[in-house]
């Protein structure tokens, strides 16, 4: 019975999107990233980190999408806070985050699920990352030689780990350097991350580091990858069907 219930404890029965953003910009990346991915049981929750938007928009095209929440909080709450505060209202018990700005396939939850099963791990994300420079069109991928393989942490932006290890390790609250804090304590409780394939996410990188939250110099990521290619369709690097 013991036994029974540890594994009726690991099943997943649906993912929680949690996306916190202080960009207007951004909202229809946020809704098409959701929108597109291939799972019957889902959710979005939306956390406007800003009294300066307009909540008016985003709560109107959220009536369009099935289980999407939207709510702002003040600038003086962190990312961290935000994120702890959409995590708390997830209804599944596989938790994604999701940043503004990226793009995310429609086979990137349900590849990301099938790795969490297939190694019984508490986390899932990617180390080897394909990062694209929008405005001079160069793909390149980050950290080449880290797929498929346990890490100990994996991109902010691609973290999905089980609600069960949140309810132990909660985000920090700061608003930069969240997710490698997150990822350190998670470590330290003895939770499990396993890096998955490069395919169906990338990093996207605009040129004004104000459209970012993170502003390394794009020297640094450059000295950390690899050329792929210069292109105008991503896609065809980035899909693998799984």
């Amino acid at each position: 019975m013991i036994q029974e219930a540890a594994v009726s404890n690991r099943t997943i029965n649906g993912v929680s999107i949690i996306t916190s953003t202080n960009k207007p910009q951004y909202m229809n990346n946020i809704f098409d990233n959701y929108s597109r991915q291939m799972l019957p049981n889902k959710q979005l929750i939306i956390i406007l980190n800003s009294n300066k938007i307009d909540s008016g928009p985003w709560v109107e095209k959220a009536k369009a999408y099935p289980d999407v929440l939207v709510y702002q909080l003040p600038e003086s709450v962190s990312l961290g806070e935000c994120l702890n505060f959409a995590a708390d209202l997830s209804r599944y018990n596989v938790i994604a985050k999701f940043d503004d700005d990226d793009f995310y396939s429609k086979y990137y939850l349900t590849s990301s699920l099938r790795a969490m099963r297939r190694k019984n791990v508490d986390m899932v994300g990617k180390r080897s990352v394909l990062t694209y420079f929008v405005d001079d069109k160069t793909l390149i991928l980050r950290f080449p030689g880290h797929e498929n393989s346990y890490q100990s942490y994996v991109a902010g932006g691609t973290m999905v780990f089980r609600k069960s290890a949140f309810q132990r390790v909660r985000f920090g609250a700061v608003s930069l350097g969240e997710d490698v804090d997150f990822m350190t304590r998670f470590r330290r409780k003895g939770f499990r991350t396993f890096a998955t394939s490069r395919h169906d996410y990338v990093y996207m990188r605009k040129s004004d580091p104000n459209m970012h939250t993170w502003k390394p110099m794009k020297s640094y990521l450059l000295r950390t990858g690899r050329f792929i290619a210069r292109t105008t369709n991503i896609r065809k690097y980035v899909l693998r069907k799984g």
